[in-house]
């Protein structure tokens, strides 16, 4: 069976819009997360003094759920029902992430420049999980 999205060809119709939106936003927004990385480790972004264990822990598992994200969003571009849980674990760890580093460092609110960072995110991501969760259920997703 042919992938096309012009639904000519092969017994599956065209990608919905909404599945091209969610890949390519995570797609790039884990692009942006490797590029930052590696500007970070090869020294290209100075890191500040006062840089905590819970930072850096923090800084790893965001890394993780990037990297979950992005395999996420391929896979949902390629109709594979394993998107379903590859978003789940990235909200589920996102989440888990924040809440403990609001453990660790005892900072319960989050400022306005973290709300930026964290809002958006933790919105795409649950969008994705519901959204390929239902293509999973309607048997769009191989």
């Amino acid at each position: 069976m042919a992938e096309t999205d012009t639904g000519q060809a092969g017994d599956r119709p065209a990608r919905p819009f909404l599945v091209w939106i969610i890949s390519i936003y995570l797609i790039l927004n884990g692009a942006y997360a490797i590029v930052l990385t590696i500007m970070l480790l090869s020294g290209l972004i100075a890191l500040e003094e006062d840089l905590t264990a819970a930072d850096y822990l923090f800084s790893a598992l965001y890394r993780a759920v990037s990297a979950l994200a992005v395999i996420g969003g391929i896979s949902l571009l390629r109709y594979r029902k394993y998107s379903y849980v590859l978003f789940l674990a990235a909200t589920g760890l996102l989440v888990a992430a924040h809440a403990l580093f609001a453990i660790v460092t005892r900072s319960w609110h989050l400022d306005p420049d973290q709300l930026l960072f964290y809002l958006p995110d933790l919105l795409i991501l649950v969008v994705a999980t519901i959204y390929s969760r239902r293509l999973v259920h309607s048997g769009y997703l191989d």
